[in-house]
């Protein structure tokens, strides 16, 4: 449906180092899902690291892998990581270095404009040594770690970090529409965006967002009819293919 890349679901360093089955099935993949990228949580810059060789093992074509300081779900702020980060900017700092220096394939990060507030200062100031770490790109979901997926995006962060660093920054957050996409775009200037819960039950969003960024035209909406002709002849059989292999 016109995504360019997509990712695993986030996996958990401690899982893979403890050989979680559930985690190494998060892990299953095939051809058509390149290209894919992996994304990880953790809090150790050794840990990290060792987990990221286990990935790269498991599944060694993805195309860079990404450190979410971003999650802010409570069981994972329990264990430090995912947005606990953003208020523990040397131990991100850490783990961006050691995961850049000591891996062979780019390394990203996801993070949020704050932990329970916007600071400017402090988040230009941790982009551009996240940069100088080494790191190949930036994702920012445009609130902060208290807001979780509430209240409205925050364009103006987005835009600081763009003209903060020069490696390329992805938009996110609120992306529900081909008009939200490109309102991203507008606002702060970003290369790219990512699409999250405004693909859940509308796949078609990724070409219809390229065809309204071309044309700048409203998209024709799907109708029921279309909405479940789509769930049952692509995305249950699809489900239903995966679980056989399995």
């Amino acid at each position: 449906y016109g995504a360019k890349l997509c990712f695993f679901e986030m996996v958990d360093a401690t899982s893979l180092i403890m050989k979680s089955a559930k985690t190494f099935q998060m892990l299953k993949t095939n051809s058509k899902d390149r290209p894919i990228a992996a994304q990880i949580i953790g809090s150790d810059p050794t840990q990290m690291l060792d987990a990221a060789h286990i990935l790269l093992d498991t599944v060694p074509d993805i195309m860079f892998l990404d450190i979410n300081s971003a999650c802010p779900v409570r069981k994972v702020l329990k264990k430090k990581s995912g947005a606990y980060l953003m208020k523990s900017p040397d131990t991100l700092l850490k783990i961006a270095k050691t995961l850049s220096i000591k891996l062979h394939l780019p390394v990203t990060v996801k993070i949020r404009t704050g932990y329970d507030k916007n600071d400017l200062s402090f988040l230009t100031d941790l982009v551009r040594r996240l940069e100088d770490a080494g790191l190949s790109a930036i994702f920012i979901h445009g609130r902060t770690c208290k807001q979780m997926y509430s209240g409205e995006i925050d364009y103006t962060s987005i835009r600081e970090v763009k003209n903060a660093v020069s490696i390329p920054v992805f938009g996110s957050g609120n992306i529900f529409s081909p008009e939200l996409a490109k309102k991203m775009f507008d606002e702060t200037g970003c290369d790219g965006i990512t699409v999250a819960r405004g693909a859940l039950g509308t796949p078609w969003i990724f070409k219809d967002i390229e065809s309204y960024l071309k044309a700048e035209r409203p998209t024709k909406s799907k109708n029921i009819a279309d909405k479940k002709r789509t769930a049952l002849k692509e995305h249950i059989r699809y489900v239903k293919k995966f679980r056989e292999r399995s």
